[in-house]
């Protein structure tokens, strides 16, 4: 499962956490998975989006997306294809 905390995004696979993610300045409100369970994003009231690429051992690379004109309450992705 995944779940939004605080101002980190986190996974909880079978109940238990594995990997927090940070970087947003105020609490998350959704996240969301690529198809192929690659990236993940997280929005935040912060008025921004994070994207993060899940790699190999636990490394990531992250982006942020700026320019949102109030909180990023919900995201969504294309089931079939991905971002």
């Amino acid at each position: 499962s995944r779940r939004a905390m605080g101002m980190a995004s986190a996974l909880w696979p079978h109940g238990t956490l594995i990997r927090e993610y940070h970087g947003h300045k105020k609490k998350v409100h959704s996240i969301n998975w690529n198809c192929l369970g690659t990236k993940l994003a997280s929005g935040s009231v912060d008025m921004s989006v994070r994207v993060w690429a899940v790699e190999e051992l636990g490394r990531t690379a992250e982006m942020e997306l700026k320019g949102h004109t109030g909180s990023v309450d919900q995201l969504r992705g294309d089931p079939k294809q991905s971002w």
